[in-house]
């Protein structure tokens, strides 16, 4: 997509999604989430749980 001139490493998550993130912060950038440095945690713990989707349901990423 950067290639095609679609977005560039610098265009906002808020840009990109039509959806609204209240919880993450509205300056980050599509590089901030391809370089891990978003700041948006890591969730699921291995060392505690087996199954990825027991975490949904305590944090669920869905919501109408």
């Amino acid at each position: 997509m950067v290639q095609a001139g679609r977005l560039s490493f610098d265009t906002k998550l808020t840009n990109c999604l039509p959806i609204s993130f209240p919880h993450f912060h509205e300056e980050i950038t599509i590089n901030h989430l391809l370089t891990h440095t978003s700041g948006i945690p890591d969730y699921f713990d291995e060392d505690v749980m087996e199954d990825f989707e027991e975490l949904w349901v305590e944090k669920p990423m869905y919501f109408l």
